[in-house]
């Protein structure tokens, strides 16, 4: 949809600071990167995102859940 729209990406997370409050965190956008193959380009760009994800992810790893198994070789399922 981003690429179609001509749209960037920005992962965005809402995290708990001490004192109840909350700041937002948010990557600089992210472009999506045409490919010569569909499949490609989305695995491509998924990647991308989720990497910057990942990061937001790490430094709150605390706070973050998942109510569904999408990584289970990782989680012993």
């Amino acid at each position: 949809m981003a690429m179609e729209a001509e749209a960037p990406v920005i992962v965005v997370a809402a995290t708990s600071q001490p004192g109840g409050r909350y700041i937002l965190e948010a990557t600089d956008p992210i472009w999506m990167e045409p490919q010569e193959e569909l499949e490609t380009e989305i695995i491509h760009n998924a990647n991308r995102v989720l990497k910057e994800a990942e990061e937001i992810i790490l430094k709150y790893s605390n706070q973050w859940a998942m109510f569904y198994p999408i990584w289970p070789k990782f989680m012993g399922v």
